[in-house]
């Protein structure tokens, strides 16, 4: 069979158009197509060739095609796909390049799977420049379907050292799930750096720029990241023209979409514990309501200060907050990772999770060099349970986790919100804690449900009426 050179895309929004010039520039045929007529005209310059209605796909059946869904996570990728599928030849292969849920991507492919067609879900990262440029892409799906496109995926794919950063990471479903879950760390990760901006901030120790440098600096260590490097440049952008910071204009109001919450209620769903990733979606949500917070900062009168004094200098403030980004940086992916290998479980997605950790390493939003550092640890120690049990990095939260407590600690009794800083160190608190208050919780439970509890002393199940 030769191989599929043709390409079609369906949704040219910003992700879609990048994606489809990302094709061309790489000589391959793309078709494109959107349901809103005004996009299909805006493209004409784009030189690909572009359809006025998906049933013009039927011209293009006597070859295999490799047809983009870059659609919103909703019926529309159903519909879509009930209607091209009888147009297409046999061996096209359907990528979902769209934000669908993980859950979504296993019944389609069980619906294919009845009518012979080929389905992968792939989860792309990197925003609108990464689909221009080289996104980092998680592919889910048939490993042989995949490899019937794979040098599509890695001629449009970011790269790390030469090796492509558009990986297969496991079966039907893998991709979206991965994907998923590298919008909660990405969550977390961006709330980590917030919450370190405003420590500084309102230390009144550092003006923007100075920040800014610091987390240049900062991109020497292991907190090198794609997300540290833009937030230095965005502090220290300007207005044009005059000496006013951007970020001084912008509301404190953070939007989401879905994904976040897909994220927070798979884990609850799944009994596992990702508080700090949590934490940061509700810190978007508690952002949002601007009114009820000024309502509320009347009545308690909170000055949000972090006055310099509380430490013994600048350069004590600036080793804290470095040390606590970095435990908030290991914390954020130990809890991604650890609901990555419960739900590959749960769900036979057979995550490959150093194929994960290889996309991740570029391309993505959640790119570092930590990432690397995680590739290494789970090379050499695939069954690893969990990221806090190894040596490595159980070594580095010594060294820092004091600080980072104190840091915490201040900023709370001086009114600082800390959300995911805050929720990191209960998790770690609580994972590392031998005997917790939880015996008495169980015990509360049967006596007023007799939901029962296990001794530690026999076997078997009691109650506490039998001991009245």
């Amino acid at each position: 069979m030769a191989k599929i050179d043709t390409v079609v895309i369906i949704g040219l929004g910003v992700m879609g158009n990048n994606l489809a010039l990302n094709f061309l520039n790489k000589k391959f045929r793309v078709i494109g197509y959107d349901i809103d007529s005004y996009k299909r005209n805006q493209i004409t310059h784009n030189q690909y060739f572009f359809i006025n209605d998906l049933n013009d796909l039927k011209a293009y059946n006597n070859i295999s095609l490799a047809v983009f869904l870059m659609l919103p996570a909703d019926k529309i990728s159903d519909e879509t796909i009930a209607t091209i599928f009888p147009l297409l030849h046999p061996e096209s292969v359907i990528i979902d390049g769209g934000n669908s849920h993980f859950k979504d991507s296993i019944r389609r492919v069980n619906a294919f799977y009845k009518i012979h067609y080929n389905y992968l879900g792939v989860g792309i990262s990197g925003g609108a420049q990464g689909a221009l440029q080289g996104p980092s892409m998680m592919i889910g799906g048939n490993e042989t379907q995949y490899n019937k496109i794979k040098h599509l995926f890695e001629a449009i794919g970011a790269s790390f050292n030469g090796t492509s950063c558009a990986r297969y990471v496991g079966a039907s479903g893998a991709g979206h799930f991965v994907k998923m879950i590298h919008n909660g760390i990405e969550y977390a990760l961006m709330q980590s750096i917030a919450e370190v901006y405003a420590l500084l901030k309102t230390s009144r120790a550092f003006t923007l720029e100075e920040i800014a440098e610091l987390f240049k600096t900062w991109q020497d260590s292991e907190l090198d990241s794609y997300l540290l490097r833009i937030s230095a440049k965005i502090i220290s952008e300007k207005e044009q023209n005059n000496s006013v910071y951007v970020l001084d204009q912008i509301k404190d109001q953070a939007k989401h979409k879905g994904t976040g919450k897909w994220v927070s209620k798979f884990a609850f769903d799944a009994g596992v514990s990702i508080s700090g990733i949590n934490a940061a979606l509700e810190s978007r949500f508690l952002s949002s309501d601007k009114r009820l917070r000024t309502k509320i900062n009347k009545v308690y009168n909170s000055e949000y200060q972090l006055p310099l004094n509380n430490f013994e200098s600048k350069d004590i403030l600036i080793q804290w907050s470095k040390q606590l980004l970095e435990f908030n940086q290991i914390l954020s992916f130990a809890q991604g990772i650890a609901l990555i290998q419960r739900g590959s479980e749960d769900f036979s997605l057979s995550v490959k999770l150093t194929e994960v950790l290889t996309a991740w390493m570029n391309g993505c939003i959640i790119e570092g060099k930590f990432v690397s550092q995680l590739h290494k640890v789970y090379t050499e120690q695939p069954s690893l349970e969990h990221l806090l049990l190894e040596n490595s990095i159980a070594q580095r939260i010594e060294k820092i986790q004091k600080n980072s407590r104190k840091l915490v600690a201040l900023a709370i009794s001086n009114q600082i919100p800390l959300n995911v800083s805050s929720n990191n160190i209960s998790y770690f608190d609580y994972l590392k804690t031998l005997h917790s208050s939880a015996n008495l919780i169980q015990a509360q439970r049967d006596f007023f449900g007799q939901h029962g509890f296990e001794r530690i002393d026999q076997d078997g199940e009691f109650h506490l009426n039998t001991l009245f």
